[in-house]
């Protein structure tokens, strides 16, 4: 959210403090955020070590705005007929197709589509010895342990994100807080190690783990050349929590890269488009009523997307998208330059995992090189150095 937006808040100085956990033993000043629809409050990103130690919360103070309207629109008969309308399902492979099976079944980036990875909850792809509650997830992570909330620069504990998500705030606020935690090697492992790349994604050898972001071994990520033991660009793995109606909004992923979101809890709903399809078609703008336009819609959640745009898109558009619901234990695929947005039907779970196709080298190569030349100019040589 932009910063000028988060400041239009009245009455955001109020000040207190957050307790110390393994992330951080910094405190913290209680910020208001504004969303279209709803105000909500969030721990700020600036630290106070000489302020007393208190609990913090998650809060949703009275809105002067009506609020919950986009959450009403969502169940009203019309949106749960189109949102209920699958559409061109994606192939389904099983949890354990081999890597070689999918190179051929897939042998050029025109050829790769969405795809849904099936039974990873019985294939030993998510570790079955663990029951997936929100309540177990306290257990794995700690209840003191700071999440990042998307899109705020913000933290808040899992205990009290938990609660929020028993609240009313998560069941009425138009863009309920959403966690996007990266997950990052020796920090996460309690989460890391419970789950693992799927088979036909994965470019190391079988006896090689299945594991690691960017791994040296695997030969299927293009990014596993890059520095920094292949985090040159970054980490692209997370871990995403969120309550009904809150999601990811319509977009592409970074870096020309592919990405698989593997359902732990709850059911998501998703609808892609081709890479073809301009991106003006799938963000044109018409007036929202009350001053705002559809591109500040999509500024701040799927679901304002799915009632303001998804309704109103060409019937050409329309037509060309696919649309299904994830369930428990299913892994998506997402292949590099495809659009999506998701929306969360329930409470869910999932842990996610960008990677560089080898499919996809020229494209990856021309995103790297715009983002960072020398750090991509490092990847070029290691990628030859690899091939050889």
């Amino acid at each position: 959210m932009p910063t000028e937006e988060a400041n239009r808040f009245e009455g955001a100085s109020s000040s207190i403090s957050r307790p110390s956990n393994s992330n951080s033993n910094s405190s913290s000043s209680l910020r208001a955020s504004r969303v279209l629809g709803s105000f909500r409050q969030l721990w700020s990103d600036d630290d106070d070590d000489d302020e007393p130690k208190e609990p913090d919360y998650v809060l949703r103070p009275e809105s002067t705005r009506d609020v919950g309207a986009l959450a009403a629109a969502l169940e009203s008969d019309e949106m749960q007929r189109i949102l209920g309308n699958t559409h061109q399902i994606p192939d389904c492979i099983s949890h354990d197709v081999s890597s070689a099976c999918f190179q051929k079944e897939y042998p050029t980036d025109a050829s790769l589509v969405p795809l849904l990875i099936e039974g990873c909850d019985d294939g030993g792809i998510i570790r079955p010895s663990t029951e997936w509650t929100m309540d177990s997830l306290v257990d794995i992570l700690g209840k003191d342990r700071r999440l990042e909330v998307a899109k705020e620069d913000a933290t808040v504990s899992v205990q009290d994100y938990v609660n929020y998500l028993n609240s009313e705030g998560a069941t009425t606020d138009d863009d309920p807080v959403l966690i996007f935690e990266t997950l990052i090697d020796g920090e996460h492992d309690c989460m890391i190690d419970r789950f693992s790349i799927p088979p036909c994604l994965w470019g190391g050898s079988e006896n090689e783990p299945r594991t690691g972001c960017h791994a040296s071994v695997d030969r299927s990520d293009l990014l596993s050349a890059a520095g920094n033991n292949g985090l040159a660009f970054g980490t692209h793995r997370w871990m995403l929590i969120g309550p009904k109606n809150s999601g990811s909004n319509i977009h592409i992923d970074p870096l020309a890269t592919s990405a698989w979101n593997m359902l732990l809890i709850g059911r998501k709903l998703w609808i892609l488009f081709p890479p073809d399809i301009d991106e003006s078609e799938l963000k044109s703008a018409t007036s929202l009523g009350g001053g705002e336009s559809k591109e500040e819609a999509l500024d701040f959640c799927a679901a304002g997307w799915m009632v303001h745009i998804l309704t109103n898109l060409s019937v050409d558009v329309y037509s060309r998208r696919v649309q299904f619901v994830q369930q428990k234990g299913e892994t998506i695929f997402v292949p590099e330059g495809w659009w999506h947005v998701v929306l969360n039907l329930e409470t869910t779970l999932a842990v996610t995992q960008n990677f560089a196709h080898v499919h996809s080298y020229e494209k990856v190569s021309s995103a790297l090189f715009e983002a960072d030349y020398d750090a991509a100019c490092t990847w070029k040589r290691n990628a030859a150095n690899a091939a050889h």
